[in-house]
């Protein structure tokens, strides 16, 4: 595999456990918790449900179209999911062009089902780039209600 579609990869699963931070952090900060403290509750919790903690909460304790915005945000990232699993949980193999990866994926219930596909590292980063989005957007939409700051205060 070339160095480029790995560091592709590895950016990919970066991102994806910044965003999943970042839902953590802040489901934290609106349930007033210590965010270092609540990690242990978020770190055992799937992926999904990570952003469907977060959209609950935020629809119980934030006013009805902020709660909305980060739902939406939500929704989105979880759409970003199974491309994700895809990245993160396929074997991985050296493609005809350096920067074109295979991918085998496998199901199995009842009959193993394999996949093949062709992975461009360009396609990996807009993947990357389109969470990396996500993750900046609920900081965003959390900061502009002052419950949230990228910046310590001076």
């Amino acid at each position: 595999m070339s160095q480029e579609l790995a560091a592709a990869i590895g950016h990919a699963v970066i991102e994806w456990g910044r965003v999943e931070d970042t839902a953590g952090a802040l489901t934290a900060i609106l349930l007033q918790a210590d965010m270092t403290d609540f990690r242990a509750v978020h770190a055992n919790m799937m992926g999904a449900g990570k952003f469907d903690t977060l959209s609950a909460v935020a629809l119980r304790r934030l006013p009805p179209r902020q709660a909305a915005t980060i739902v939406k945000i939500c929704v989105a990232v979880k759409g970003q999911q199974a491309e994700r699993n895809r990245i993160v949980h396929g074997c991985w193999f050296r493609g005809r062009i350096p920067t074109v990866g295979v991918r085998y994926s496998y199901r199995a219930y009842g009959v193993l089902d394999p996949k093949r596909e062709e992975v461009s590292a360009a396609r990996i980063a807009g993947h990357t780039a389109e969470v990396a989005r996500l993750g900046r957007r609920l900081n965003y939409a959390l900061e502009r209600q002052g419950i949230y700051r990228r910046e310590p205060r001076a």
